[in-house]
């Protein structure tokens, strides 16, 4: 797939903007802050509803925007995109609502509301999220290994939401009894109330199976995701580091240790590939998700009272996380602990890589890759690897923002569009 064109209004730097993109490589080019992340920033939100920058969308709005005829300040967002399975239009509106402001003062950095339409027509995020597939790799993904786990647990969830709309439902839903059954046991603390209590109890049952069966499928299509991310980056990441030993991207998760590890053998059976018309599906989910619910469910019901005592979910894939590592079992290496700054590095671009790769067997499409400065972060060999290979990749659109035309070969800059951006204003570079 590809991104044909973007329609901006009052978005980040960009008061008006229409561009026209190739479909194949494009490389923006100019100093920080110019505006050049803004536009692979429009691309990911309206793939995902979300921005890797900012965790506010009211940030998203020009800060030069105006009320017009009454309205509150807004920006908007257009796409259009080539897909395999057909043309779309993406539409979304992110309006300041500047009567709930989160921070009270009026500075514009408070509570948006987004309207979103699909070809014209208005639907809701869930029905957006997995229409535009794409793949961000930034300096902030350098990070990933080392982060928090909450940063990696997001990245599991943007990017299985893409790819897998089931996946998207039960987390949404996960959510939603997560909130409940935290409020439920807080409730039970403050008011010092005993969970065993039988109507306590068969209220705590209740969230418990709820919570269970939501978030089985969770812990089963990370799971299964991870395996298969791992096994298409290993080559790469050999490749890249000349050989060594094999790495693995490990789910660490205390939910239903026995149910998983009975259902290992059939997650790493080959599947056959996804088409547009049909999407990849997990086989046999419902009966491998089956085998996860009830043990997660008999775990729930076993600290009921510690969960009680601290007021909140102690089990589930809100607390899981995911591990980098060089080889298997007790002779693996922890490369958050143990790797050097370019073995985690070159982890990153491996499985990044593989992400472009996976998101297309799980599709029956080329998500649209977009690499926001991420060239400085790399060194010359791992820059020129990445290059190589998108630039080897003639179904793929890539978005490449820099700073600086020399981190290029000259053969790359042929094969590619080129766009000077200063101030919100793109202009295109005629070849020389």
């Amino acid at each position: 797939m590809h991104c044909t064109h973007l329609d901006l209004t009052d978005f980040r730097l960009y008061e008006r903007l229409r561009l026209a993109l190739p479909p194949q490589l494009s490389v923006f080019v100019g100093d920080n802050a110019s505006g050049k992340t803004s536009l692979l920033e429009v691309i990911y939100f309206l793939a995902t509803t979300k921005s890797q920058r900012s965790n506010s969308d009211a940030e998203l709005i020009n800060t030069a925007a105006v009320a017009d005829l009454g309205a509150p300040p807004f920006a908007r967002l257009l796409a259009e995109v080539e897909r395999a399975r057909g043309e779309l239009s993406v539409e979304i509106v992110i309006t300041r609502d500047e009567g709930r402001e989160a921070n009270g003062n009026g500075n514009g950095n408070g509570l948006a509301r987004k309207r979103i339409k699909i070809n014209k027509v208005a639907r809701r995020a869930v029905d957006l999220i997995g229409q535009v597939n794409v793949v961000m790799f930034s300096p902030e993904d350098m990070t990933l290994i080392t982060s928090p786990p909450a940063s990696r647990r997001r990245y599991l969830d943007i990017t299985i939401s893409q790819i897998d709309h089931r996946y998207m439902m039960h987390l949404s839903q996960y959510n939603k009894v997560l909130l409940q059954r935290n409020a439920l046991l807080r409730q039970l603390r403050e008011r010092q109330r005993n969970p065993l209590n039988p109507a306590v109890k068969e209220e705590l049952r209740y969230w418990d199976d709820e919570l269970a069966k939501a978030g089985a499928y969770i812990v089963l299509r990370r799971q299964d995701f991870l395996i298969r991310l791992a096994a298409l980056a290993d080559p790469t990441h050999r490749q890249l580091m000349g050989g060594g030993p094999t790495l693995c991207l490990d789910y660490q998760s205390k939910v239903a240790p026995t149910a998983r590890t009975a259902i290992l053998p059939e997650l790493k059976q080959p599947r056959p590939l996804a088409t547009p018309e049909l999407p990849a599906m997990l086989p046999h989910a419902t009966r491998l998700s089956g085998k996860v619910q009830d043990e997660f469910a008999t775990q729930l019901a076993a600290i009921t009272v510690e969960e009680a005592r601290r007021g909140v979910s102690l089990l589930g894939p809100h607390r899981d996380d995911f591990s980098f590592t060089l080889g298997h079992d007790q002779q693996a290496m922890d490369i958050a602990t143990y790797g050097s700054r370019g073995q985690q590095r070159t982890a990153i671009l491996a499985m990044k890589l593989a992400e472009v790769t996976l998101m297309e067997q799980e599709t029956g499409d080329t998500p649209i890759l977009l690499l926001d400065d991420i060239l400085s972060e790399l060194d010359a060999s791992r820059r020129q690897f990445l290059l190589d290979t998108v630039q080897a990749r003639p179904d793929q659109q890539a978005l490449i923002t820099s700073t600086d035309l020399d981190h290029f070969t000259p053969a790359f800059l042929t094969s590619a569009s080129l766009f000077r951006v200063e101030a919100g204003k793109v202009d295109a570079i005629e070849p020389q």
